[in-house]
């Protein structure tokens, strides 16, 4: 027997999308960190940033940059934090934003219909 349930989404709760958003954006933060400091890590252990920066001086004749002090940990987890500390204010900030947006204009169009049939 089949049955189909149509709902429309008429309101979005603005304090709703601005906690989601925010647990959304710490656990893409946390994601962010684990993988650069790893790939850090891996770089780092391979000698790929000495290599990098050995063959740059070598095609220009002088060393032109030291990319080993300057990927250094401190500032590679620095430059983390900071791209962390950026997207944990810009999301839920954009979450609120387009969810106000979306209750203005669901007057004008009526919201999102879903239809969900069962099998």
């Amino acid at each position: 027997m089949n049955q189909d349930k149509s709902w429309r989404l008429t309101q979005i709760n603005p304090w709703s999308a601005v906690k989601t958003a925010f647990m959304l954006a710490v656990a893409a933060s946390i994601t962010l960190t684990v993988v650069v400091l790893l790939s850090w890590l891996l770089l780092r252990a391979a000698g790929v940033l000495t290599v990098f920066s050995d063959t740059i001086s070598d095609l220009l004749g002088t060393a032109v940059v030291d990319f080993p002090s300057l990927l250094s940990f401190g500032r590679v987890l620095g430059l983390c934090f900071l791209i962390s500390a950026i997207q944990l204010i810009t999301w839920p900030t954009s979450a609120l934003i387009w969810s106000v947006l979306y209750n203005l204009v669901v007057g004008l169009t009526g919201g999102i219909k879903v239809n969900l049939r069962e099998e």
